[in-house]
């Protein structure tokens, strides 16, 4: 539990930089105890969140803006929490109190997933079948704490070259950098990442680089025209893979991609990524090789959508 006040406003790189802190608190304490084992780390700390999520304080806050006077602002106060996940009264849960299924939907239709059904494999094995053999590095693009990097050396992605984890927030980029200081076996390296002002200087020249991208476009609210411009020309070759909730601006012609498109709406989310990916590739800046629409039932009101393109 936290019980500094620091007052940030309320958006959802703040929220992101309160949540992965206090993830890593989490993580320390299971070292503290004598978990060394990254693999292990992570799977305790996806079974601690199926049981509880992380309460983040919110206040009104006033301040005097020179021309309209006093405005009320929701802020976070740096005061956060575990508290258990409320399943539902009418949920159905297994022995272990969690809900034996989980309602998604999947190519615009309901799909009901039994309990522990782990959809991050899938994400993890694309890439790895994905990446080609003259693969010189691999960098996602938004890590969070790296989960997906760390389940690709883990499932069998490439050995002896360098990952990137890149993260806008100082703490992801530190509980990323906690983990990789903890296994060896993979060369990790951390730097900051900005969706709105694309830089991959610090990657070393790579003759063939493999990013991706995995819910970390979603709560940016418009990327820039250049963006994969920008992207394109990191690289002598480039192949770029994006797991994003984008379906329902491809059309929103069910239910769910209707749904999708209040709720990102609503809550201010991206709303131009396959605009501007469109663009990019009937410009002829990019090689746009597939679009899958709604092919992870990651959620039911926001199944993960996929494009892959190169630069050459």
């Amino acid at each position: 539990m936290s019980s500094e006040r620091i007052y940030l406003p309320n958006t959802p790189q703040n929220f992101y930089a309160l949540a992965w802190a206090e993830r890593l608190k989490f993580v320390k304490s299971l070292v503290a105890c004598g978990e060394t084992d990254v693999y292990r780390i992570i799977r305790i700390l996806e079974r601690h969140e199926r049981k509880f999520q992380l309460k983040l304080e919110h206040a009104s806050y006033t301040y005097s803006d020179p021309q309209n006077g006093p405005e009320k602002i929701d802020v976070f106060t740096g005061h956060a929490e575990w508290v258990p996940v409320d399943q539902g009264s009418d949920a159905d849960l297994l022995s272990t109190g969690v809900p034996a299924v989980t309602e998604n939907s999947f190519l615009g239709k309901k799909l009901t997933l039994p309990a522990y059904t782990d959809l991050s494999v899938i994400v993890a094995n694309w890439i790895i079948d994905l990446i080609d053999e003259d693969c010189s590095s691999v960098v996602e693009l938004g890590c969070g704490y790296g989960r997906n990097l760390f389940n690709i050396h883990y499932l069998g992605g490439p050995l002896g070259i360098p990952y990137y984890g890149t993260e806008y927030t100082e703490t992801g980029r530190a509980l990323a950098s906690f983990l990789a200081s903890l296994e060896g076996a993979i060369d990790l390296r951390v730097e900051h990442f900005d969706h709105t002002a694309v830089d991959l200087r610090f990657i070393e020249e790579s003759d063939h680089l493999f990013a991706f991208t995995c819910h970390s476009i979603e709560q940016v609210a418009e990327i820039p025209d250049s963006y994969f411009e920008d992207l394109a020309k990191s690289a002598k070759k480039l192949t770029c893979i994006h797991f994003e909730p984008f379906g329902f601006q491809i059309s929103a012609n069910n239910p769910y991609s209707v749904r999708q498109k209040d709720f990102f709406i609503k809550r201010g989310w991206n709303t131009n990524f396959f605009d501007v990916l469109k663009t990019a590739a009937n410009t002829g800046t990019i090689n746009l090789t597939h679009v899958y629409k709604d092919i992870i039932p990651n959620e039911e009101i926001s199944p993960t959508s996929v494009a892959i393109w190169r630069n050459f």
